[in-house]
C-alpha cells in the first residue's frame, strides 16, 4: 500500500487528493458502521469536474486492523489474496473441512437413518442407480488409484454459492464464528443427501473389497501394468504379446501404458511402422488386451513379465486327453 493512502486511511479523514502532475484522483471513505469504510475513488484528468455519480469501487477499510480488503487497485493493498473472490475460495474451503469434522464420517448423528425416509426422489433414483449399477466406473477408478475401502469416507460438497459481501465482511471480523455457521446450517439443510452419500460409500466400499479380492480380475493386470510404467521416464517400450497363440513383439508409446486401457489397447496408438507390421501379423481391427502381453521392455531391461500368458496359452494348445472309458463285455 503506498504510503500517502496508508496515513489517510488510519487519519479518519473522509476524502483524500492523489497529485500526478496534472492528473488528480480523488479518494473517498463512506462508513459502513464503526468498522468498515467503503472506498471510492474517481480520476480527474486535466482539471475535469468530478462526476458523483461515476465513483469507482476500490475497496473496503476494515478499522480494526488498519488492512484495505477486496482491493481493486494495488496502490491501496499489500495483499492481494485477501479480495472478495479469493477468500470466498478459502472460506468454502474451511466450511467443508468444518463439515466434514462435524460429521466425522459417523451417519448416527443423522436425523435420516433408513433410505426410506428420503423424500427428495432424484436422490431415490441416484441410490437405485448405484445400487444396480455398483458405482463400477468409480470403484474402477479407486482401485487402479491404489485407493482402499478405509480410505473412503464422507467428504462434503458444500459450495459457497451464498457467499454475500455482508457474509465476506462478517467473515473478516469473526471468522471461526461465520464458518461454524454455515456448516451447522449446511447440515441441518442437506440430511437427505449426506445420508445418501453415506449408502454410495457403502456400496463403493462392498465393490472395491471384491475386486481387491479377485486376483483374476483383469484390473489387477491393468494396475500392475500402469504402476511399472508410471516409475518410468520412458517415451517408447517393446511390447511382446501372445494373440491366439501368436507372438510378437513391437514399439508402442509408454504413455499408452500409463494409462487405464479400459478394455483394450488400441492398435491405432502404435508407431505407424510397428502399427502396420501388427495389423499384417495379427490382423486389422486386432487390438490386444493386458492379458495378451507377456513382457514390457526398455532397451535390455524388463519392466513387466507375465510368463503365466504363455503358459494360459500353452495349455489351450494342447490336444484334450482322450477318455478312459469302460467298455463291457456282453
Amino acid at each position: 500500500m503506498k504510503d500517502n493512502l496508508r496515513e489517510w486511511l488510519q487519519s479518519g479523514q473522509p476524502r483524500f487528493i492523489d497529485k500526478i502532475n496534472k492528473d488528480t484522483t480523488h479518494y473517498f471513505r463512506i462508513p459502513r458502521d464503526d468498522v468498515f469504510d467503503y472506498l471510492f475513488r474517481q480520476s480527474n484528468y486535466n482539471k475535469e469536474k468530478l462526476q458523483p455519480d461515476k465513483l469507482e469501487y476500490t475497496g473496503i477499510f476494515n478499522k480494526l486492523d488498519n488492512q484495505v480488503y477486496d482491493a481493486q487497485i494495488d496502490a491501496l493493498t499489500s495483499d492481494p489474496s485477501n479480495t472478495y473472490r479469493k477468500l470466498r475460495d478459502v472460506f468454502e474451503k474451511e466450511v467443508k473441512d468444518r463439515i466434514n469434522r462435524i460429521i466425522n464420517n459417523d451417519r448416527s448423528i443423522l436425523a435420516v437413518t433408513d433410505v426410506s425416509e428420503i423424500t427428495n426422489i432424484a436422490l431415490k433414483r441416484n441410490i437405485e442407480y448405484a445400487q444396480e449399477y455398483r458405482n463400477s466406473d468409480y470403484v474402477r477408478k479407486l482401485f487402479l488409484g491404489g485407493c482402499t475401502p478405509e480410505d473412503i469416507v464422507y467428504e462434503s460438497d458444500y459450495i459457497a454459492e451464498k457467499f454475500t459481501s455482508e457474509d465476506y465482511l462478517d467473515y473478516i471480523i469473526d471468522k471461526e464464528s461465520v464458518i461454524d455457521g454455515f456448516a451447522v446450517k449446511w447440515i441441518e439443510n442437506n440430511q437427505e443427501d449426506i445420508f445418501a452419500e453415506f449408502i454410495s460409500n457403502d456400496i463403493t466400499k462392498e465393490e472395491l473389497q471384491k475386486t481387491i479380492d479377485n486376483p483374476d480380475n483383469m484390473l489387477h493386470t491393468i494396475k500392475e501394468i500402469m504402476d511399472i510404467m508410471k516409475d518410468t521416464d520412458c517415451k517408447t517400450v517393446n511390447v511382446t504379446t501372445i494373440i491366439d497363440g501368436k507372438e510378437m513383439t513391437f514399439k508402442a508409446e509408454a504413455d499408452t501404458l500409463r494409462r487405464d486401457c479400459k478394455y483394450n489397447y488400441s492398435s491405432w496408438n502404435l508407431p505407424a511402422s510397428d502399427r502396420r507390421a501388427f495389423e499384417e501379423f495379427y490382423g486389422r481391427n486386432t487390438n490386444y488386451t493386458p492379458n495378451n502381453i507377456v513382457c514390457i521392455k526398455h532397451g535390455k531391461n524388463i519392466l513387466y513379465s507375465n510368463p503365466m500368458v504363455r503358459i494360459n496359452q500353452a495349455a489351450q494348445d494342447e490336444p484334450p486327453e482322450e477318455s478312459q472309458g469302460m467298455s463291457m463285455n456282453m
